[in-house]
């Protein structure tokens, strides 16, 4: 009996000796995540992912897909078992039924444990030849992209957009190069400042307009966003290309802003249900009050200019009020004149722009389904109608960032719409870019 109270202890030191030699690998979770998804034919579609880290350890990385939202089934499955050390994986998905709206979610197993990403991403099988699909910046992920009102001019002259940090607000420059339709890093300019954060000034105002022959633009306002989400507004502005202007301070509301330039004057509209309208003159260097647009609602303005015509449309706060204000600015009389009404759904957050004298709009978010939408409009001011324009094919449909070239339209960025079964809702920010050429 002596000798087999020894037992134990031999067997506990053999057993703890066999599972150190099978110990796991320390592994910290790391983020994946489907960053592009679109269609290369009628019946194709090409699906990017992205680790947060070299994937050193992994046993699969892959994507599964589904036509019902919110779900983790792996029925359809792509996946890769050649990790290779690499961050960037690309999936082809095949027989796709055109029209129809898919659910994608990326994910790896890690030692016989598989980790989905938090975020579902939706895309429908809309394939559209008018659209070129064109390569992404490389952005960390937990990062988003957002344009600025920077050109930068050199042998090749390259745009300039922040690639923003979503946890700190911080910002990195991003360059594009229109000419060759890819993202370079622009080794002329002596101010190349591409790894050093910045703060990020969000929704500033830019408005060009006339000093008496030359082209000028109004740059300022904005807000900061500080750690706890809270907003602090900037009043300060400048004169694009005048580094010793001095003015005094943009004296609106503490709100988000939009802004359009008739003439020799730049018009700063506030975001709120008084809606006032500022007029800046750079001869006498003053701010004017000269009207409120008639809408007593809280909305956001999306703004258009044409040659010496201006006009506005609210996108309403609250969601059940109809895009039924569509108004044009009569510089005259401070006066807002009303114009035929926005065809399409009423939508939030969508993208605006003016091409050869005529307004676009379209995009967002739908106030009745909540759903992303993809349709474009365009606005004749010379017969004061709307037509339905272009469907765009992107990932994401909020706040999208566009660029006008020519007659080049690029479109992209911004966020997905990410609705769930029980009616909830979340947003994910994607990285696709786009070109449309306008005829």
């Amino acid at each position: 009996m002596k000798k087999i109270k020894y037992f134990y202890p031999i067997l506990l030191f053999f057993i703890m000796s066999c599972e150190d030699s099978k110990r796991i690998i320390p592994f910290s979770k790391m983020l994946i995540t489907v960053t592009d998804a679109y269609a290369m034919n009628t019946t194709t579609s090409e699906i990017s992912i992205v680790t947060s880290q070299n994937p050193i350890f992994l046993d699969e990385v892959g994507v599964i897909w589904s036509t019902k939202s919110n779900t983790l089934s792996s029925d359809n499955r792509l996946s890769s078992k050649s990790i290779n050390n690499i961050r960037a994986y690309t999936f082809k998905l095949d027989n796709l039924t055109p029209g129809t709206t898919y659910y994608l979610r990326a994910y790896y197993i890690n030692q016989g444990v598989t980790f989905f990403d938090s975020d579902e991403v939706a895309f429908t099988q809309n394939y559209d030849n008018t659209w070129t699909h064109l390569p992404s910046p490389v952005v960390e992920i937990g990062s988003y992209v957002l344009p600025s009102d920077g050109t930068i001019f050199g042998d090749n002259f390259e745009n300039v957009f922040y690639a923003v940090d979503k946890t700190t607000n911080l910002s990195k420059k991003i360059y594009f190069s229109p000419r060759s339709d890819k993202w370079v890093i622009p080794y002329f300019d002596p101010r190349f400042s591409r790894d050093i954060p910045v703060p990020m000034r969000f929704e500033p105002f830019t408005a060009d307009f006339l000093l008496d022959t030359d082209n000028l633009k109004l740059i300022g306002g904005g807000y900061n966003k500080e750690f706890n989400g809270n907003r602090f507004f900037l009043k300060d502005f400048k004169i694009a290309g005048f580094t010793n202007f001095g003015a005094p301070s943009y004296p609106g509301a503490n709100a988000s802003t939009s802004t359009f330039g008739i003439g020799t004057y730049p018009y700063v509209l506030e975001n709120t249900s008084k809606g006032k309208l500022w007029r800046f003159n750079i001869k006498r260097s003053e701010w004017n009050e000269v009207g409120t647009v008639p809408v007593a609602k809280e909305a956001k303005f999306v703004s258009f200019s044409i040659g010496n015509r201006a006009f506005t449309l609210p996108e309403y706060n609250d969601w059940n009020d109809n895009l039924d204000g569509f108004y044009e600015y009569i510089p005259s009389t401070n006066q807002w004149k009303p114009m035929a009404a926005f065809k399409g759904e009423n939508r939030r957050k969508g993208l605006a722009f003016v091409y050869d004298g005529k307004l676009y709009y379209g995009a967002g978010q739908s106030t009745k389904t909540f759903k992303g939408l993809r349709d474009i409009w365009e606005y004749n001011p010379t017969t004061n109608t709307w037509r339905q324009f272009a469907t765009y094919p992107g990932l994401g449909t909020l706040n999208l960032v566009t660029l006008l070239v020519n007659n080049t339209l690029y479109v992209g960025f911004g966020q997905q719409v990410i609705t769930s079964a029980n009616g909830g809702e979340g947003f994910s920010h994607v990285t696709d870019f786009w070109k449309f050429t306008i005829r």
